[in-house]
This record gives C-alpha cells, structure tokens and sequence, in this order.
C-alpha cells in the first residue's frame, strides 16, 4: 500500500505538531496532546462470563505494565541525548572563534547550532512532559453496585489506547530529536571542516 504525497504532508505536519507540543509541554501545567495511533474502542462484552473477563484484566494489566515500563525506556534514552545536545552545544561554542572569520561559515554553524538545541529541547520534552495514562481507579470502582466485573474488564481495555497513543507520541519526537541532532552535527562539521 502506498501512501500519498497529501497523506505524507499530512503525517509531517502532525510530527512537527506533536514535537512542537511536547516542546510547550516543559511549562508546568501545560497537558501534551498525543498522536492517535491507536483507533481501536474496547467491544460489546455482553455475554462474557466471568473467567473471560477476568483473563481480559489481566491481559489489560500486562499490556499497561509493558507501556509503562516502554515510556520510561524512552525517557532514559531521552536524558541521555539531552546530555548528548549540552555537549555538542558546548563543543560549538567552543569552535565560534574558528566561524568569525566567514559570515557564510558562521551561519551555517549557527543554524547547526540551532538544530542542536531543537534536539535538546524535543528531548527535554519527552523527558519532563506530562505523560498520559489512564488506568482505572479502585476507590471510583468501590462506590459501584456489584457486579463490577464487566465494568473494570471495559476501562482496563480502554485504558490501553491512551497509553499506546502516548508511547507512539514519546518514540517519534524521540525519533525526530535524535534526527535534528544528526543534522546539526552533519552541519557543523561540514563548516568546521570549510573553515580549516
């Protein structure tokens, strides 16, 4: 299947959407929105009896577990790139003097330096952001008349798309950060390399 050239613009603008939210989302408070990723909505489940729901729970349960334990992977992966973009930002001050000397060089190194710092920032966002999770609360769950089964099987199903939609959110402005860096440090070395 192959995607149009609309459907791709359309994509792009989304990732820079997302990118430019997580950015926003370093002021407290600010809620992140995610990408929709994930469209499916838990089905009927009249007629499931008691041993199916409860293994729907517990499938629910493994799969917020395994999101959980996803979305702090790519944070730590994210602090480590922070770092990466301070270095590489201090690496570039330390070679201004080498660009005064071309106006040409040195807005090239400046717009390295730019790329650096979006990297940093998309970064940073993944790291600090709000993160959204949903899971079902038990002291909302104890003030319902049994039977409460089926209702705590359908919110842990529906818990699940919010945190799908979240990883996906973290791993492509992870993705896109780590891509502006490359690009910064591409740029860079190519005006650094010019002005030797």
């Amino acid at each position: 299947m192959t995607t149009s050239w609309v459907d791709r613009g359309r994509l792009a603008r989304m990732e820079v959407r997302a990118y430019l939210f997580q950015v926003r989302g370093l002021i407290p408070g600010i809620e992140v929105p995610s990408l929709i990723v994930h469209r499916l909505t838990p089905g009927d489940l009249d007629g499931w009896g008691p041993e199916d729901l409860l293994l729907l729970v517990e499938n629910a349960r493994h799969q917020l577990d395994r999101q959980r334990n996803d979305i702090e992977a790519v944070r730590q992966r994210a602090q480590f790139l922070f770092s990466t973009c301070l270095g590489a930002l201090g690496l570039f001050g330390l070679a201004a003097a080498q660009f005064a000397q071309s106006l040409g060089w040195f807005c090239l190194a400046l717009f390295a330096g730019s790329l650096v710092l979006a990297a940093m920032l998309g970064a940073a966002g993944v790291v600090v952001a709000r993160k959204e999770l949903r899971i079902v609360d038990s002291a909302h769950l104890s003030s319902i008349s049994p039977p409460v089964l089926k209702i705590l099987a359908k919110g842990s199903a529906g818990s699940v798309a919010t945190g799908e939609n979240t990883l996906a959110t973290l791993i492509t402005v992870y993705r896109d950060a780590v891509f502006l860096l490359i690009l910064g440090m591409i740029a860079f070395a190519a005006a650094f390399v010019a002005t030797l």
